[in-house]
Parts: structure tokens; C-alpha cells; sequence
């Protein structure tokens, strides 16, 4: 399945990750902060940060492998747009969650 969302501004989705697919994520509107993460920053986790956006697109899709934990943050005054799709049909069991606060990566840094 191909998916679209629209992430507004402000709006920071983060932090879940899946054991039995892989997501590819493209900004094909607007611009986006994406982080990345082996585990929590307590846990002595590293994070990637990857700013996208549609100027990005000739990149082609971010690929997500499964086990990662990601989000993005839409941190400009622009609503943006992901199309996304999984390696696997969409299963709410597969997906593992944890909050900004216990994963401890402060999204609010400036992308490098």
C-alpha cells in the first residue's frame, strides 16, 4: 500500500519502530526534521537527524529498516506531505512506541 499524510506545523510524530517491515518515506511537500535511533539516549543510543524536503525528492525515498526507531517534526510554518509505503500490510501489533521524554533526543536541535 502507498500511504500519504500531512504533518502540519509544529506537529512532531516520534518515536516508533516496527519488527516485521520496512517503511520508505519520501517529503514530497514542505520540509520535514527525520530522526533515527538504535535506542533510547539513557541507553547510550546515537541519533541521525535527516532534513528532507521536496527539493530532496531527486533522493529518492528515505528507506527505514525494520528495528529502527524514527519520527519527523515539521518545524516550519508549512504544512508538509510524506508518501510512504511499507514492506508489509500495516499491522498495529508490529508497531513499538516510546515517548519524546524516555527516548531523550531533543528535536528541537538543529539538523546538521
Amino acid at each position: 500500500d502507498v500511504n500519504v499524510t500531512f504533518v502540519y506545523p509544529g506537529s512532531l510524530c516520534a518515536w516508533h519502530r516496527h519488527q516485521h517491515q520496512d517503511d520508505y518515506q519520501i517529503c514530497i511537500q514542505g520540509s520535514l526534521k527525520f530522526g533515527f535511533c538504535d535506542k533510547p539516549s539513557k541507553d547510550g543510543g546515537t541519533v541521525q537527524w535527516v532534513s528532507a524536503s521536496s527539493r530532496s525528492t531527486k533522493d529518492g525515498a528515505l528507506f527505514i529498516p525494520r528495528g529502527v526507531w524514527h519520527g519527523y517534526y515539521n518545524f516550519t510554518n508549512e504544512v508538509a506531505v510524506v508518501l510512504y509505503w511499507l514492506t508489509n500490510k500495516y499491522n498495529p501489533q508490529d508497531e513499538e512506541r516510546m515517548s519524546v521524554e524516555e527516548m531523550g533526543f531533543d528535536w528541537q536541535r538543529r539538523s546538521r
